[in-house]
């Protein structure tokens, strides 16, 4: 009974086929330029550096070369606004419309002020946290955390 069943013309199967492709492909990102290659993003990184301060994090993969899907993400995150700061040069690679030593400015200021909200973030966690527990006041809530709901201090009458 099945060969009973009427053929799909030729045309309705690509149709499918393609809606199905449509399904499964990623859409293309607007922000990011994909007309720099790969050798262009890495010169850029080495010359230009990060927009961020950089955080102490040990590498999982020391010694390991990195995956270009890696790097590629690595530079969209360190030039997010790469279209608009930089243009391509005759010569064919990017340069930055304000110049070089103005982005080298540029990227060093913004990563003194990641650095000193990266500082500031350390040390409030680490003043809060050394003052519920210098203090003797431990936590009620449980995980040595204080809780937000409860007073501590002796002299609060909100207990």
């Amino acid at each position: 009974r099945v060969g009973l069943l009427p053929k799909k013309a030729r045309g309705e199967e690509e149709e499918e086929a393609a809606a199905s492709r449509k399904n499964t492909m990623k859409p293309k990102d607007p922000k990011r330029d994909t007309s720099v290659t790969f050798e262009e993003m890495k010169r850029l990184m080495r010359v230009y550096g990060p927009i961020k301060a950089l955080r102490n994090r040990a590498s999982k993969d020391t010694g390991k070369a990195a995956k270009p899907e890696s790097i590629r993400r690595k530079f969209y995150r360190w030039f997010p606004d790469f279209a608009e700061r930089f243009a391509k040069a005759s010569e064919g690679w990017f340069m930055p419309n304000a110049g070089h030593e103005q982005e080298m400015q540029y990227r060093e200021s913004m990563r003194k002020i990641d650095q000193d909200i990266l500082v500031k973030k350390r040390n409030d966690k680490r003043y809060s946290y050394r003052g519920a527990r210098q203090s003797g006041n431990y936590a009620v809530a449980g995980y040595g955390m204080p809780s937000p709901y409860i007073s501590y201090n002796i002299m609060d009458k909100r207990i």
